[in-house]
């Protein structure tokens, strides 16, 4: 500090001097308030309503069009096979795009995935080249197969009682690296 500026110390009050100006509100009655559920059910918000009562279809996952209920699918690959719906429903005509073919890699309507299987391994493997998957890797120690699959046979796939989940494989996002949209699929 420079010797010509000096600082001063504020005086500050003590809570009890403060009780003596301090006045009480006047308690107006409020409604009844009541904690309903909103569009995520462990969020929930207080308001005036009467408290709506949660169904068990509300907070189940929904299908996606088409009917099928792709519980154990990974969100990214339940968003390229809403897109491949949407690509069938207008005709399936011209190349497939998908929103997520930044992070996912697609070849036409072919996708990587990651199998992770529940009970018998070896008898799981065996049908799964029957249910659309073409293997390329297998992980016994860990349950896993990975491979390539179309995506008209993913809610064939899904629906497996032997199927714990499905998960599209990522592309690899190196620190630094921006992904570039388009045809040309790459990173910067």
């Amino acid at each position: 500090m420079h010797a010509d500026h000096r600082t001063r110390a504020l005086k500050i009050d003590a809570l009890e001097a403060l009780d003596g100006r301090i006045v009480p509100s006047i308690a107006v009655p409020m409604p009844p308030m009541a904690i309903r559920p909103v569009a995520f059910p462990h969020v929930a918000v207080a308001s005036p309503m009467p408290p709506a009562p949660i169904r068990p279809a509300a907070l189940a996952i929904a299908p996606v069009a088409g009917g099928a209920s792709l519980v154990n699918v990974d969100q990214s690959l339940a968003m390229i096979y809403q897109d491949y719906l949407n690509y069938q429903k207008a005709g399936g005509h011209g190349p497939f795009v998908s929103s997520q073919a930044i992070f996912v890699p697609i070849s036409g309507t072919t996708v990587g995935v990651t199998v992770s299987v529940r009970g018998d391994f070896n008898s799981t493997l065996a049908k799964l080249p029957g249910l659309g998957l073409q293997v390329g890797g297998v992980s016994a120690a860990n349950r896993l197969v990975s491979g390539s699959l179309d995506l008209s046979n993913l809610a064939r796939l899904a629906d497996d009682p032997d199927v714990l989940s499905v998960s599209a494989n990522t592309r690899p996002i190196l620190r630094g690296a921006v992904p570039i949209p388009g045809p040309a699929r790459g990173f910067r």
